[in-house]
């Protein structure tokens, strides 16, 4: 690893990964994986985005 690397992996503490599982109708799951797109990818890019807007909405409500 080059110094650098070494030097700001010092000073950034690591984030740990979580991972959940989501039961529900399979209509809905199915749902969800086409919103996602048929890429090869993990799920977690597409529920940030969509809790992003979802907390947006929320705040708009509130003010």
């Amino acid at each position: 690893m080059p110094e650098t690397w070494n030097t700001i992996s010092r000073t950034v503490e690591p984030v740990p990964e979580a991972q959940i599982n989501i039961r529900g109708p399979q209509p809905a799951v199915d749902r969800f994986k086409r919103l996602c797109g048929g890429k090869r990818r993990t799920y977690f890019k597409p529920l940030e985005r969509m809790m992003e807007v979802s907390e947006a909405r929320f705040d708009q409500l509130i003010e």
